[in-house]
């Protein structure tokens, strides 16, 4: 079992939070050439149409850990998310004094998610499940469980899930740059759960 770090945006963090979120999504490099296809001589179980192996970065049964923006708060370290201060996990795991916080470390006011170091880490969670796909396959469940909610449909058509797929490719353009929805690039799909307690 591999312990993996994901950064994610303060969005999916706060979907996270109210246990909507249980997939993410990310973007396969290099592209696969032409297509993928099931291989039993790939170790990932997938091959681009030109016989190279798909790498799965992540195994069913992987712990993940999510990495988050943080900032300095009057000194100490706290989420972006949410301004919660981040309490050290030696210290939530032995369920020690939660009011022990980190000193802020850095010379800068604002640290990156992909620098966040785990024992800042509040969101763990085990690999249930990883597939690769087009982004545009996602299916409107999914997309659910990638933390976007419906929205009221204000037309009155009732198509409150198209709304939701727009809401979703805008919201994949914000985090990947203008354009990206309409690539359609190959990603893998990562579907998880609470870590056992």
């Amino acid at each position: 079992m591999k312990s993996i770090g994901l950064p994610i945006c303060k969005a999916s963090v706060l979907a996270m939070l109210d246990h909507r979120k249980t997939q993410t999504r990310r973007i396969i490099k290099p592209q696969p050439r032409n297509g993928i296809r099931r291989s039993v001589f790939s170790p990932s179980g997938l091959e681009d149409l030109h016989g190279y192996a798909l790498k799965a970065p992540a195994h069913p049964g992987d712990e993940l850990w999510f990495r988050e923006k943080l900032h300095k708060l009057r000194g100490q370290v706290a989420y972006h998310a949410d301004n919660t201060l981040v309490v050290p996990i030696e210290v939530r795991d032995a369920r020690l004094d939660l009011s022990m916080t980190v000193a802020w470390p850095w010379k800068r006011d604002v640290l990156p998610a992909i620098f966040m170091p785990r024992y800042a880490c509040r969101l763990f969670r085990t690999l249930a499940d990883i597939r690769a796909e087009r982004l545009q396959d996602i299916s409107d469940v999914d997309i659910e469980e990638e933390g976007i909610e419906p929205v009221e449909d204000a037309s009155g058509f009732g198509d409150d899930l198209y709304l939701t797929r727009l809401d979703f490719a805008k919201w994949w353009d914000e985090l990947h740059g203008p354009g990206a929805w309409g690539r359609n690039e190959w990603v893998f799909v990562y579907t998880f759960r609470p870590l056992p307690s």
